[in-house]
């Protein structure tokens, strides 16, 4: 870390895809980056659409094409892919990425450490709780507790991640 520093590099990127679901270790090696003095900033491709009323955390990175509407809030280290739309008034946890084509609809709070699949769609109003991976196509119509693994249309949990 030393000879990054002393070449003048302050600001990093995180080239992570997956943070969630058993990221102890990436967390703690961001942590040692940042207590380093390393800067995350938050990365936005010139295609992606954000509103101005909303909030993008440190280290996250909206991908091209991507929309996030009005009054969101997204965590750190979050990752809004290519296609994906997180409607009006939704929040984002910490180090969860949106994979190609997801979207959530208005008023959806999902938590930190929580992988939504390709093309998988969450209806407005939904809550999904931290350390839980929603499969690709799955559409989320109930709220989701904390450590489940769900998967279809209906969503339905197939798995707790406590029990393994």
């Amino acid at each position: 870390m030393d000879a990054v520093k002393s070449d003048g590099i302050n600001f990093l990127a995180n080239g992570i895809g997956n943070l969630c679901v058993n990221n102890n270790a990436i967390i703690k090696l961001l942590k040692e980056y940042m207590n380093y003095g390393f800067v995350f900033p938050s990365l936005v491709h010139p295609s992606a659409e954000v509103s101005k009323s909303s909030s993008i955390g440190e280290g996250s990175m909206i991908m091209e094409n991507a929309v996030v509407k009005s009054n969101s809030v997204i965590g750190k280290f979050c990752v809004i892919n290519s296609l994906s739309v997180v409607s009006h008034d939704c929040e984002v946890g910490n180090y969860t990425p949106l994979s190609l084509g997801s979207k959530i609809g208005g008023g959806v709070a999902i938590g930190d450490n929580v992988l939504l699949g390709i093309n998988s769609c969450v209806n407005p109003q939904i809550t999904i709780n931290s350390n839980s991976v929603i499969g690709s196509g799955a559409v989320i119509v109930k709220n989701i507790k904390k450590n489940s693994v769900v998967v279809g249309n209906p969503g339905r949990i197939i798995k707790n991640l406590d029990s393994n």
